[in-house]
């Protein structure tokens, strides 16, 4: 099975959250899952306020699903990627929900400051978006199946 199989494994629909500061590469991310696994859904906010409140289901996010896989990228201007995650690691009802840690590059501090603060995954984004892809069908697999 190859990555780009990774909805066939799952016995329901699949959700992430993206976290990022750029509202086109985050809709792109969302279509080419979209359009390639029609179980696998990903919903983006423009930082860190927002996502509390999407993760909190309040606001304008009262109805939106809980995610099953964060994607958070890193250096976030206002509120940052550490903000965030020092607060996912006050709330306990967020602690099963593993959060990937993208970065562009990124640096050893970055991610060893992200690991420390609870991402479950440390990436740099990848430079195309074939690769974009690949690596988040195979990411959906595995954490599609710690779920089953």
């Amino acid at each position: 099975m190859g990555p780009d199989d990774a909805s066939t494994v799952l016995a329901r629909s699949f959700s992430m959250l993206l976290i990022d500061d750029k509202p086109d590469d985050a809709r792109r991310v969302a279509e080419m899952f979209q359009a390639r696994h029609t179980n696998v859904f990903c919903d983006s906010v423009e930082g860190i306020p927002k996502a509390c409140e999407y993760l909190h289901q309040t606001g304008e996010f009262v109805h939106a699903d809980r995610p099953d896989l964060i994607l958070l990228n890193v250096g976030l201007p206002g509120p940052s990627d550490q903000d965030f995650l020092r607060i996912r690691q006050s709330t306990p009802d967020w602690w099963d929900i593993p959060v990937i840690a993208f970065s562009s590059p990124g640096s050893e501090a970055d991610r060893e400051a992200c690991l420390a603060k609870g991402a479950d995954v440390y990436a740099v984004k990848p430079a195309d978006w074939e690769e974009w892809r690949v690596i988040l069908s195979a990411l959906i697999k595995v954490y599609s199946r710690r779920r089953l």
